[in-house]
């Protein structure tokens, strides 16, 4: 995403990874990106004299995130933002996760290796993220676990509400082709908040 918009879009792009490893291996196949390490929790210190057009939030990333965080975290949006500037947030359909009590996702199956993702849900509201790999022929112990993470999923109903309190006007898509979003059947949820 960073490649396309800084060397086909021609935008001046600054990205950020709390993995050290995916940045380094990002600036090994990006040029003209800033990249940096860091924890998303510290946009407004990182980048204190820097204003921005668009803020992009892509893969399920805002999810990591309690309800005080992510409130924190949109203020400091919000601040880094010119007045009309869009902050456009990617994540699951929770909606549809919690009302059909969705427990896996779809198997990843590929010649060499299996891939699970399961979700547990807890009686706090949060989701345990249970991912697992399974290796094709070996003799190895198979269904390996990778591991698990919480996640604070996200609800229409509670981004409207933090989104606008915050100063924020909202739209929601199902996809980034802007399809409406069907709150019972898309896969995605995709939001902009617009800086009003």
């Amino acid at each position: 995403d960073s490649n396309y918009l800084a060397n086909k879009k021609n935008c001046t792009v600054r990205a950020l990874d709390f993995d050290p490893d995916m940045i380094k291996f990002a600036k090994s196949h990006v040029k003209n990106v800033d990249f940096k390490t860091m924890d998303m929790m510290n946009i407004g210190i990182e980048y204190k004299d820097i204003i921005f057009n668009y803020i992009i939030c892509l893969g399920n990333t805002i999810v990591h995130l309690k309800e005080e965080e992510l409130k924190k975290f949109l203020l400091q949006i919000r601040e880094k933002l010119i007045l009309n500037g869009k902050f456009i947030i990617q994540f699951l359909n929770y909606d549809k996760i919690k009302n059909k009590m969705i427990k896996e996702l779809p198997i990843i199956n590929t010649p060499n290796y299996i891939f699970k993702r399961k979700y547990e849900f807890l009686d706090n509201g949060s989701i345990k993220f249970i991912t697992s790999l399974e290796r094709k022929q070996t003799n190895d112990i198979n269904d390996n676990e990778l591991g698990n993470v919480l996640l604070y999923p996200i609800y229409t109903n509670k981004i409207n509400e933090i989104s606008t309190s915050l100063g924020f006007s909202i739209h929601h898509y199902g996809d980034f082709d802007f399809t409406e979003f069907d709150m019972e059947n898309s896969y995605f949820h995709i939001v902009t908040l617009t800086k009003i």
